[in-house]
């Protein structure tokens, strides 16, 4: 009995020059061809899947060496190595900051999904959209402008494998190690919050997180409880993959729903309150169809947001749908004794606990819940 001959794969290799690939970035920040001007598309060969995502993949990796350029060239981002005091040649990491963010009262901290390029939302946004909309250049500047310093982090780079930072290693014999202080997503977040965030003399700090990014912003926001509680003014999930069940205090759930809301991906309209109770926060409709349009889709509902709520400090808005005004109180827990507390048992509950608690309840506009 014949065995039929294996074939070995053919092997692409691309340059690392988006020019010499066949594009280009526009004006607009689209990715199109040099030759004609067409939008990027997949299939480049028909019916060649192994050449048309090697060419994916060789495009994105120039994309992401672009992105970090302009961060640092058109917004003065500086390039941090973790851990601290190594150099390039030495197994790291990196983040980027704002040169003024051991300084400056206002920070906002960006926490990407996984798989991602540091200083990227999503990939195919990237191709399919924008550039500058599908990283975070967009709201890069849009935080500049408002007068914070940003802090780029990359939770995707937990292993070195062929001289750089890999968040999965391929079938391989080849030797790696793990990126000491960045071994895992959640141990990166820490180590940047507890050298960088938690130092610095920020006061009013703001995070956007997306995806697994989400999970990761609640884990450090809890085990860093008391040095945080009162400096996050507010975290904006989008497509969050959090869940409520991970959180373990009573006072870290009243404080999830009070600083947190989630854009999802819904059919409804942009800006509808969507019922989930999963996330244990305010969950609104992105009016995107697609998860990885999400980040994108609410860029101005989340700066409106965080200039009402931390550059202007005004409170928590309250819905004006009548149809949500049970469901919506107008207070706030300001003080629960230790019976009661133990009855809070999941989030669901803290508007009943709000009914009886309401003649401890005292009038104020700082006692008003986000809707």
């Amino acid at each position: 009995m014949f065995k039929k001959k294996k074939t070995k794969k053919e092997v692409h290799v691309f340059p690392r020059d988006l020019k010499e690939l066949g594009y280009c970035i526009d004006e607009e920040g689209q990715l199109k061809t040099i030759v004609g001007g067409e939008p990027y598309k997949f299939e480049v060969r028909e019916k060649d899947k192994a050449y048309n995502e090697a060419l994916y993949d060789a495009i994105l990796e120039t994309i992401g060496d672009w992105v970090q350029d302009t961060l640092q060239k058109k917004f003065g981002m500086v390039r941090a190595l973790l851990p601290i005091g190594v150099t390039e040649s030495d197994v790291h990491t990196k983040i980027y900051v704002s040169p003024d963010y051991l300084t400056n009262e206002k920070m906002m901290i960006f926490i990407p999904g996984t798989s991602h390029t540091i200083g990227i939302w999503s990939r195919r946004v990237l191709a399919d959209k924008s550039v500058v909309e599908g990283s975070m250049i967009a709201y890069t500047q849009r935080a500049i402008e408002m007068g914070f310093s940003v802090v780029i982090t990359n939770p995707n780079e937990v292993f070195w494998y062929k001289d750089k930072g890999v968040l999965i290693l391929p079938k391989s014999t080849s030797e790696f190690s793990t990126i000491p202080g960045s071994e895992s997503p959640e141990n990166h977040i820490k180590y940047v919050f507890e050298n960088f965030v938690i130092p610095s003399g920020a006061q009013k700090i703001v995070i956007v997180a997306n995806s697994y990014g989400g999970h990761c912003a609640i884990d450090i926001v809890q085990n860093k409880f008391d040095a945080l509680k009162d400096r996050v003014k507010a975290i904006e999930f989008t497509a969050s993959t959090h869940s409520i069940d991970y959180v373990m205090t009573d006072k870290m759930r009243v404080w999830v729903r009070e600083h947190c809301r989630n854009w999802l991906m819904s059919d409804q309209e942009a800006g509808k309150e969507v019922i989930d109770v999963r996330f244990g926060c305010t969950s609104l409709s992105s009016g995107a169809e697609l998860n990885e349009f999400v980040t994108t889709e609410v860029i101005d509902d989340v700066f409106s947001f965080i200039e009402r709520r931390v550059v202007n400090e005004e409170f928590w808005e309250i819905s004006d749908n009548e149809e949500n005004d049970d469901y919506l109180e107008e207070t706030k827990i300001i003080e629960l004794d230790n019976e009661l507390m133990n009855e809070i048992g999941d989030v669901r509950e803290i508007r009943d606990i709000q009914e009886k608690v309401r003649p401890e309840l005292e009038e104020s506009p700082d006692s008003e819940w986000l809707k």
